[in-house]
Protein backbone atom coordinates (compact mmCIF):
# COMPACT_ATOMS: atom_id res chain seq x y z
CA UNK A 1 0.00 0.00 0.00
CA UNK A 2 1.00 3.63 -0.45
CA UNK A 3 3.51 4.46 2.29
CA UNK A 4 1.96 7.87 2.90
CA UNK A 5 -1.45 6.25 3.43
CA UNK A 6 0.06 3.96 6.08
CA UNK A 7 1.74 6.90 7.80
CA UNK A 8 -1.48 8.92 7.69
CA UNK A 9 -3.33 6.04 9.36
CA UNK A 10 -0.66 5.67 12.03
CA UNK A 11 -0.73 9.40 12.81
CA UNK A 12 -4.53 9.31 13.14
CA UNK A 13 -4.34 6.40 15.60
CA UNK A 14 -1.72 8.15 17.73
CA UNK A 15 -3.62 11.45 17.80
CA UNK A 16 -6.96 9.82 18.64
CA UNK A 17 -5.60 7.05 20.88
CA UNK A 18 -8.01 4.57 19.32
CA UNK A 19 -8.34 2.38 16.24
CA UNK A 20 -12.08 3.00 16.22
CA UNK A 21 -11.82 6.80 16.33
CA UNK A 22 -9.03 6.75 13.70
CA UNK A 23 -11.23 4.60 11.43
CA UNK A 24 -14.09 7.09 11.79
CA UNK A 25 -11.77 10.02 11.01
CA UNK A 26 -10.36 8.33 7.92
CA UNK A 27 -13.69 6.93 6.69
CA UNK A 28 -12.54 3.28 6.72
CA UNK A 29 -13.29 0.21 8.85
CA UNK A 30 -11.51 -0.58 12.11
CA UNK A 31 -10.20 -3.78 10.51
CA UNK A 32 -8.63 -1.72 7.72
CA UNK A 33 -6.87 0.50 10.27
CA UNK A 34 -5.53 -2.60 12.03
CA UNK A 35 -4.21 -4.06 8.76
CA UNK A 36 -2.52 -0.78 7.85
CA UNK A 37 -0.76 -0.53 11.20
CA UNK A 38 0.45 -4.11 10.90
CA UNK A 39 1.75 -3.45 7.38
CA UNK A 40 3.53 -0.27 8.54
CA UNK A 41 5.20 -2.05 11.44
CA UNK A 42 6.27 -4.83 9.11
CA UNK A 43 7.70 -2.25 6.68
CA UNK A 44 9.72 -0.33 9.30
CA UNK A 45 10.67 -3.52 11.19
CA UNK A 46 9.63 -2.29 14.63
CA UNK A 47 6.63 -2.28 16.97
CA UNK A 48 5.14 1.19 17.03
CA UNK A 49 2.05 0.61 19.16
CA UNK A 50 1.12 -1.60 22.11
CA UNK A 51 -2.54 -2.70 22.11
CA UNK A 52 -4.50 -3.35 25.26
CA UNK A 53 -8.08 -3.36 26.49
CA UNK A 54 -7.90 0.37 27.20
CA UNK A 55 -6.74 1.35 23.72
CA UNK A 56 -3.26 1.84 22.29
CA UNK A 57 0.01 3.08 23.75
CA UNK A 58 2.87 4.43 21.70
CA UNK A 59 6.24 2.72 22.08
CA UNK A 60 9.44 4.72 22.40
CA UNK A 61 10.34 4.06 18.79
CA UNK A 62 6.75 4.76 17.85
CA UNK A 63 6.87 8.20 19.49
CA UNK A 64 9.97 9.17 17.51
CA UNK A 65 8.40 7.81 14.34
CA UNK A 66 5.20 9.77 14.98
CA UNK A 67 7.11 13.07 15.21
CA UNK A 68 8.80 12.37 11.89
CA UNK A 69 5.47 11.32 10.34
CA UNK A 70 3.72 14.45 11.56
CA UNK A 71 6.41 16.69 10.07
CA UNK A 72 6.50 14.80 6.78
CA UNK A 73 2.70 14.74 6.40
CA UNK A 74 2.48 18.44 7.21
CA UNK A 75 5.10 19.24 4.58
CA UNK A 76 3.28 17.07 2.06
CA UNK A 77 -0.02 18.86 2.69
CA UNK A 78 1.70 22.22 2.30
CA UNK A 79 3.20 21.15 -1.03
CA UNK A 80 -0.16 19.85 -2.26
CA UNK A 81 -1.98 23.03 -1.22
CA UNK A 82 0.68 25.20 -2.88
CA UNK A 83 0.48 23.12 -6.05
CA UNK A 84 -3.32 23.33 -6.18
CA UNK A 85 -3.15 27.08 -5.66
CA UNK A 86 -0.55 27.42 -8.42
CA UNK A 87 -2.69 25.41 -10.85
CA UNK A 88 -5.71 27.55 -10.05
CA UNK A 89 -3.70 30.76 -10.33
CA UNK A 90 -0.25 30.08 -11.86
CA UNK A 91 2.60 32.25 -10.63
CA UNK A 92 6.29 32.72 -11.27
CA UNK A 93 8.62 33.66 -14.09
CA UNK A 94 8.25 32.40 -17.66
CA UNK A 95 11.25 32.81 -19.97
CA UNK A 96 10.54 32.54 -23.71
CA UNK A 97 12.90 32.61 -26.69
CA UNK A 98 11.45 33.36 -30.14
CA UNK A 99 12.70 34.49 -33.53
CA UNK A 100 12.65 38.23 -34.09
CA UNK A 101 10.22 38.44 -37.01
CA UNK A 102 7.70 35.99 -35.57
CA UNK A 103 8.01 37.59 -32.16
CA UNK A 104 7.28 41.08 -33.43
CA UNK A 105 4.64 40.22 -36.02
CA UNK A 106 2.63 37.46 -34.32
CA UNK A 107 3.76 36.67 -30.80
CA UNK A 108 3.70 40.20 -29.34
CA UNK A 109 -0.10 40.64 -29.21
CA UNK A 110 -0.59 37.07 -28.01
CA UNK A 111 1.81 37.58 -25.11
CA UNK A 112 0.05 40.81 -24.20
CA UNK A 113 -3.24 38.90 -24.08
CA UNK A 114 -1.66 36.13 -22.00
CA UNK A 115 -0.24 38.65 -19.50
CA UNK A 116 -3.66 40.27 -19.14
CA UNK A 117 -5.27 36.87 -18.46
CA UNK A 118 -2.57 35.73 -16.00
CA UNK A 119 -1.12 38.81 -14.25
CA UNK A 120 0.73 36.71 -11.65
CA UNK A 121 2.98 35.17 -14.33
CA UNK A 122 6.08 37.30 -14.95
CA UNK A 123 6.80 36.84 -18.66
CA UNK A 124 10.29 37.48 -20.05
CA UNK A 125 10.73 37.36 -23.85
CA UNK A 126 14.00 37.32 -25.77
CA UNK A 127 13.89 37.70 -29.55
CA UNK A 128 16.79 36.37 -31.55
CA UNK A 129 18.01 33.74 -33.96
CA UNK A 130 20.35 31.97 -31.56
CA UNK A 131 20.25 28.25 -30.86
CA UNK A 132 18.08 27.15 -27.95
CA UNK A 133 20.41 25.69 -25.32
CA UNK A 134 18.48 23.44 -22.92
CA UNK A 135 21.45 23.31 -20.55
CA UNK A 136 21.90 27.04 -20.19
CA UNK A 137 18.93 27.26 -17.84
CA UNK A 138 17.89 30.65 -19.19
CA UNK A 139 14.71 29.68 -21.04
CA UNK A 140 11.67 27.61 -20.18
CA UNK A 141 10.78 27.21 -23.84
CA UNK A 142 11.66 28.34 -27.33
CA UNK A 143 9.44 28.92 -30.37
CA UNK A 144 10.98 27.77 -33.64
CA UNK A 145 10.04 26.97 -37.23
CA UNK A 146 13.21 25.20 -38.37
CA UNK A 147 13.56 21.51 -37.45
CA UNK A 148 15.43 20.81 -34.20
CA UNK A 149 16.93 17.39 -33.59
CA UNK A 150 18.18 17.05 -30.05
CA UNK A 151 17.49 14.16 -27.69
CA UNK A 152 17.61 16.57 -24.74
CA UNK A 153 14.58 18.46 -26.03
CA UNK A 154 10.84 17.88 -26.13
CA UNK A 155 9.21 19.33 -29.25
CA UNK A 156 5.50 20.01 -29.74
CA UNK A 157 4.18 20.92 -33.18
CA UNK A 158 1.78 23.87 -32.96
CA UNK A 159 0.67 24.85 -36.47
CA UNK A 160 1.86 24.81 -40.09
CA UNK A 161 2.85 28.20 -41.47
CA UNK A 162 2.78 28.36 -45.29
CA UNK A 163 5.49 30.11 -47.28
CA UNK A 164 4.55 31.86 -50.52
CA UNK A 165 6.13 33.78 -53.39
CA UNK A 166 5.25 37.45 -53.70
CA UNK A 167 6.21 40.46 -55.79
CA UNK A 168 4.92 44.00 -56.25
CA UNK A 169 2.72 44.86 -59.25
CA UNK A 170 5.41 47.35 -60.29
CA UNK A 171 8.11 44.65 -60.44
CA UNK A 172 5.86 42.32 -62.44
CA UNK A 173 4.97 45.12 -64.86
CA UNK A 174 8.65 45.71 -65.59
CA UNK A 175 9.94 42.12 -65.57
CA UNK A 176 6.94 39.90 -66.32
CA UNK A 177 5.07 37.36 -64.22
CA UNK A 178 6.58 33.86 -63.96
CA UNK A 179 4.17 31.02 -64.66
CA UNK A 180 6.47 28.10 -63.76
CA UNK A 181 9.22 27.68 -61.14
CA UNK A 182 11.84 27.32 -63.89
CA UNK A 183 11.23 30.93 -64.98
CA UNK A 184 12.43 32.17 -61.60
CA UNK A 185 16.03 31.75 -62.74
CA UNK A 186 15.51 34.85 -64.91
CA UNK A 187 14.30 36.97 -61.99
CA UNK A 188 15.86 38.74 -59.02
CA UNK A 189 14.83 36.42 -56.18
CA UNK A 190 14.98 37.46 -52.54
CA UNK A 191 15.52 34.85 -49.84
CA UNK A 192 15.61 35.69 -46.09
CA UNK A 193 18.40 33.16 -45.49
CA UNK A 194 20.94 35.82 -46.44
CA UNK A 195 22.82 33.40 -48.71
CA UNK A 196 23.94 34.62 -52.17
CA UNK A 197 22.33 31.50 -53.69
CA UNK A 198 19.41 29.44 -52.42
CA UNK A 199 17.32 26.49 -53.58
CA UNK A 200 13.54 26.80 -53.62
CA UNK A 201 11.63 23.53 -53.77
CA UNK A 202 8.15 23.30 -55.28
CA UNK A 203 5.46 20.65 -55.63
CA UNK A 204 3.15 21.05 -58.58
CA UNK A 205 1.42 19.38 -61.54
CA UNK A 206 4.74 18.11 -62.90
CA UNK A 207 6.04 16.80 -59.59
CA UNK A 208 8.73 18.12 -57.30
CA UNK A 209 11.11 20.76 -58.62
CA UNK A 210 14.20 22.29 -57.04
CA UNK A 211 15.16 25.69 -58.47
CA UNK A 212 18.44 27.41 -57.67
CA UNK A 213 17.89 31.16 -57.39
CA UNK A 214 19.88 34.28 -56.60
CA UNK A 215 19.20 37.96 -56.11
CA UNK A 216 19.99 41.12 -54.19
CA UNK A 217 19.85 42.57 -51.64
CA UNK A 218 21.07 39.74 -49.43
CA UNK A 219 19.45 39.82 -46.00
CA UNK A 220 19.09 37.30 -43.18
CA UNK A 221 15.82 38.75 -41.97
CA UNK A 222 12.36 38.46 -43.47
CA UNK A 223 11.54 42.07 -42.62
CA UNK A 224 14.20 43.47 -44.96
CA UNK A 225 13.21 41.04 -47.72
CA UNK A 226 9.57 42.12 -47.39
CA UNK A 227 10.48 45.81 -47.72
CA UNK A 228 12.64 45.05 -50.74
CA UNK A 229 9.71 43.27 -52.38
CA UNK A 230 7.38 46.17 -51.58
CA UNK A 231 9.82 48.54 -53.32
CA UNK A 232 9.71 46.42 -56.45
CA UNK A 233 13.21 44.96 -56.17
CA UNK A 234 12.34 41.32 -56.82
CA UNK A 235 10.36 38.17 -56.07
CA UNK A 236 10.46 37.17 -52.41
CA UNK A 237 9.79 33.95 -50.54
CA UNK A 238 8.12 34.80 -47.23
CA UNK A 239 5.79 33.34 -44.66
CA UNK A 240 2.20 34.19 -45.40
CA UNK A 241 1.55 35.86 -42.05
CA UNK A 242 4.25 38.43 -42.79
CA UNK A 243 2.60 39.67 -46.02
CA UNK A 244 -1.06 38.98 -45.19
CA UNK A 245 -2.01 42.67 -45.07
CA UNK A 246 0.12 43.48 -48.14
CA UNK A 247 -1.75 40.88 -50.18
CA UNK A 248 -5.13 42.23 -49.11
CA UNK A 249 -4.14 45.80 -49.93
CA UNK A 250 -2.67 44.82 -53.32
CA UNK A 251 0.82 46.08 -52.43
CA UNK A 252 2.09 42.56 -53.15
CA UNK A 253 0.78 39.83 -55.44
CA UNK A 254 0.98 36.09 -54.80
CA UNK A 255 2.75 34.09 -57.51
CA UNK A 256 2.69 30.51 -58.78
CA UNK A 257 -0.59 29.55 -57.06
CA UNK A 258 -0.50 26.15 -58.74
CA UNK A 259 2.73 25.25 -56.95
CA UNK A 260 3.28 24.62 -53.26
CA UNK A 261 6.46 25.50 -51.42
CA UNK A 262 7.80 23.37 -48.61
CA UNK A 263 5.88 24.25 -45.49
CA UNK A 264 7.37 25.09 -42.14
CA UNK A 265 5.82 23.99 -38.88
CA UNK A 266 5.87 26.14 -35.77
CA UNK A 267 7.22 24.21 -32.79
CA UNK A 268 7.53 24.83 -29.09
CA UNK A 269 10.73 23.35 -27.70
CA UNK A 270 11.56 22.77 -24.05
CA UNK A 271 14.13 20.75 -22.07
CA UNK A 272 13.22 17.09 -21.71
CA UNK A 273 14.74 16.62 -18.27
CA UNK A 274 12.51 19.21 -16.61
CA UNK A 275 8.93 18.65 -15.50
CA UNK A 276 7.29 21.81 -16.82
CA UNK A 277 5.48 23.86 -14.17
CA UNK A 278 1.84 24.83 -14.66
CA UNK A 279 2.71 28.24 -16.14
CA UNK A 280 4.77 26.63 -18.93
CA UNK A 281 2.06 24.10 -19.83
CA UNK A 282 -0.54 26.87 -19.67
CA UNK A 283 1.35 29.09 -22.11
CA UNK A 284 2.00 26.26 -24.58
CA UNK A 285 -1.70 25.34 -24.63
CA UNK A 286 -2.64 29.02 -24.97
CA UNK A 287 -0.24 29.50 -27.90
CA UNK A 288 -1.49 26.36 -29.65
CA UNK A 289 -5.10 27.51 -29.34
CA UNK A 290 -4.44 31.06 -30.56
CA UNK A 291 -2.20 29.97 -33.45
CA UNK A 292 -4.85 27.60 -34.79
CA UNK A 293 -7.27 30.53 -34.89
CA UNK A 294 -4.57 32.63 -36.52
CA UNK A 295 -3.99 30.03 -39.23
CA UNK A 296 -7.73 29.92 -39.95
CA UNK A 297 -7.77 33.71 -40.37
CA UNK A 298 -4.90 33.49 -42.87
CA UNK A 299 -6.80 30.94 -44.92
CA UNK A 300 -9.83 33.19 -45.34
CA UNK A 301 -10.09 34.80 -48.80
CA UNK A 302 -9.70 38.55 -49.05
CA UNK A 303 -12.93 40.53 -48.80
Amino acid sequence: MDRFKLMETYAAVVRSGSYTRAASELGVTRAMVSRRIQELESTVGARLLNRNTHGVAVTGIGADYFESCATLLSDLRTIEERTRANVASPKGELHILATKTFGEMVLAPLVAEFCALYPDIDVHITLGEGRFDPFAGNFDLAIRTLPIRDSALVTRAIVTLPRILVASPDYLARHGTPTTPAELTRHNCLDPSGAPHSTWEFRGPDGRKAIRISGTPHANTSTIVRHAALRGLGIAILREYLVFDDLRSGSLVRLLDGYELDKRTLHVVRPKDRHPPARVRLFIDFLADRMKDYAKDLSQPAA
